[in-house]
């Protein structure tokens, strides 16, 4: 910040947020670019930072399991579940969200139903109702759900919406888990469009599908291992995810395929998990930090890009496609503009100075105002260079702007504005106005420069001659930052 402008100074900045926004849309390698996180821990309201599961509800809240009970954000701060509903305050095994707004929380030993309007346990003649470790809660339709419970595939529902008292029935016949023995070890996972319920057996997969229950293992392309999680992507692809493999059925298809990233392996993960971002592409933890599916090949992100390596948790999305880690010890993270922005940092060369105005002088080439001059970023290879134009007078340069012959116009607080013709190896002095901040530096349809300073309020510029031309302002009207043209013959002006 310049000491006395604060405003003016933000402004620029905020420009140049703005102008960054516009250029950086898109993919690039992970090892590029700089991934920026918004944290939250305890003093946002997050008491325990071992976050679990972070789902987010239709209302806008987003609830996040962790080692010490559940957490409710409205976007401004957490509070504790336990404090509000009266919910346990013990690590929690899983939430699941509905469409409705109805949300679903299970622990070791108990299962909630509620809303943010309150919880109720779940309860049967029996008492209440414990599912299985690694077990999910599928909500089916209405007051439906269905669980495992002591490794048995159940239904359950309620008589009325206000009873207090659930019923369970079981979803299998003892004729069906002679002929699939592995659904005696069944963990229920997920339920596909179809309705197909689909469960970890033994050291594979099960589905019951229209009370037909299958077996499926290596002769169908799942290999042993330990499945924890099976989620359905926008095509209807099946995914599912072990420790050691990842594997994808097509819809349809008879069996499933090896389609994992690179990282996968032996390594302990601290979560197993997958989950699809707003662009419907498949997400998965790796001991090196997340790899995402984008239709052809996996592109993993990992410490040297800035993304944490110890998740414990990849959320879903939310309205906003917000996408939200889990990160051991550490609390929840978002990822602040993912998928729509690249931060670039002194890793790629990027000065440790304030950065300002951006303009393009090449479909691959950008140059940068500073604090001290200016630098230019190569997106070729992805790398920031020198002042193209020479060290300048080592003042700040805020406005940067590419005029409609291409050549590049850029102003410093020392007065000058300088001017760099394409092919010019360097930069002239076209005006110089007296010091201080020069904030704005537009060209209009009909050629005319428009520049905000400091010390001299609005002027316009006749780029073939130099000269330069005041315009009056009211007198309290105060230091210019920027103006735009509402028609031919009127410009609003922002003091």
């Amino acid at each position: 910040m310049k000491p006395g402008r604060p405003g003016a100074v933000l402004r620029a900045s905020l420009l140049a947020a703005v102008a960054w926004a516009g250029l950086c849309l898109g993919a690039a390698p992970a090892n590029a670019q700089q991934i920026a996180f918004r944290k939250y821990d305890q003093t946002d309201g997050l008491a325990n930072l071992v976050v679990l599961d972070a789902v987010p509800a239709p209302n806008g809240n987003l609830w996040v399991g962790t080692e010490a009970g559940v957490f409710r954000f409205d976007g401004t701060t957490f509070v504790a579940a336990a404090t509000i509903y009266g919910l346990p305050r013990v690590r929690v095994q899983g939430i699941e969200s509905e469409p409705s707004g109805r949300v679903w929380i299970w622990y070791k030993r108990a299962l909630f139903v509620g809303s943010a309007a309150g919880f109720a346990p779940v309860r049967t003649a029996d008492g209440d109702v414990a599912l299985d470790v690694g077990s999910s809660v599928v909500p089916l339709a209405d007051d439906r759900f269905a669980a495992t419970v002591n490794h048995q595939l159940l239904g359950f529902h309620r008589p009325s919406p206000d009873s207090p008292t659930w019923i369970s029935r079981s979803l299998l016949g003892e004729p069906q888990i002679a002929n699939v023995p592995a659904l005696a070890s069944a963990r229920l996972l997920a339920r596909d469009r179809r309705g197909t319920l689909w469960m970890s057996c033994g050291d594979g997969l099960c589905s019951l599908d229209a009370n037909q229950p299958r077996y499926w293992g290596p002769t169908y392309g799942v290999p042993k291992d330990a499945w924890a999680a099976v989620l359905e992507d926008r095509d209807g692809r099946l995914w599912a995810r072990g420790i050691h493999h990842v594997s994808v059925r097509e819809r349809n298809a008879e069996r499933f395929r090896a389609n994992q990233p690179a990282g996968v392996s032996d390594q302990k993960f601290l979560a197993i998990g997958l989950a699809i971002d707003g662009r419907g592409r498949v997400l998965t933890d790796v001991p090196s930090g997340m790899s995402r599916w984008d239709g052809a090949t996996w592109r993993d992100f990992t410490p040297a890009s800035g993304f944490p390596a110890a998740v414990s948790h990849i959320g879903k999305p939310d309205a906003d496609g917000n996408l939200w880690l889990g990160v051991e010890g550490h609390g929840l993270w978002r990822w602040l503009g993912y998928d729509s922005f690249e931060s670039w940092t002194s890793s790629e060369g990027f000065s440790d100075f304030a950065g300002f105005g951006i303009a393009r002088t090449s479909p691959t080439r950008l140059v940068v105002g500073l604090d001290h001059g200016c630098q230019a970023l190569d997106e070729q290879r992805r790398r920031f260079e020198d002042c193209p134009f020479g060290p300048l007078d080592g003042l700040t340069v805020v406005p940067v702007s590419r005029g409609p012959d291409g050549a590049i116009w850029l102003g410093s607080d020392s007065g000058t504005v300088w001017r760099a013709r394409p092919g010019e190896p360097g930069a002239t002095p076209v005006v110089t106005l007296p010091p201080g901040h020069l904030t704005e530096l537009e060209a209009d349809e009909h050629g005319t420069w428009w520049i905000s300073s400091e010390n001299s309020g609005l002027l316009k510029l006749d780029g073939a001659t130099g000269h330069a031309q005041q315009v009056a302002l009211p007198p309290a009207a105060g230091f210019p930052y920027e103006s735009v043209a509402v028609n031919a013959n009127e410009r609003c002006v922002a003091t």
